[in-house]
């Protein structure tokens, strides 16, 4: 294992993230404050951060440490992702039948909520695909950059 100082410190943010995703289910078990919703997004955005530091996005990229930056930013994009949908959904509650409602009463509010969580989640993958091309044209832009000054650099 190499000790350089990326490496340092994506042991380091694997170990708090595993302590931290072990405290937040310990605690959401026996202290639930979130909704379920919540509780998803955030047990998945831990669980994602967790996966992309520890495994390189391909087995080929585990020796390049200038590449395993893709891995931060998968990580920080499941993260901002998740945490997304956790604000879009956070107002979202289960649409629980309440006494003397017609079924007709229960199944609009059904859809309502399904509307809602259906929503949410295309409001995320549409940022997401905005957050991709901004990084894919700065991305381009700078690849521009480099090949224009390396034909222009003598030699």
């Amino acid at each position: 294992m190499s000790n350089t100082p990326i490496d340092t410190i994506r042991q380091g943010a694997i170990r708090w993230i595993g302590i931290l995703l072990c405290v937040f289910t310990l605690a959401e078990v026996n202290y639930p404050i979130l909704s379920p919703h919540s509780q998803l997004a955030i047990f998945a955005m831990l669980g994602l951060v967790l996966c992309y530091l520890h495994f390189p996005a391909h087995p080929r990229l585990a020796g390049s440490k200038g590449l395993r930056v893709l891995d931060f930013g998968l990580a920080a994009l499941t993260a901002w992702g998740t945490g997304r949908f956790d604000t879009l959904v956070a107002g979202i509650t289960l649409p629980f039948g309440l006494p003397g409602e017609t079924p007709e009463q229960v199944a609009q509010r059904m859809q309502e909520f399904n509307d809602r969580l259906i929503n949410a989640g295309l409001t995320v993958f549409n940022d997401f695909f905005l957050v991709a091309m901004a990084l894919s044209l700065i991305a381009i832009g700078v690849t521009a950059f480099m090949a224009w000054n390396s034909k222009k650099a003598p030699g």
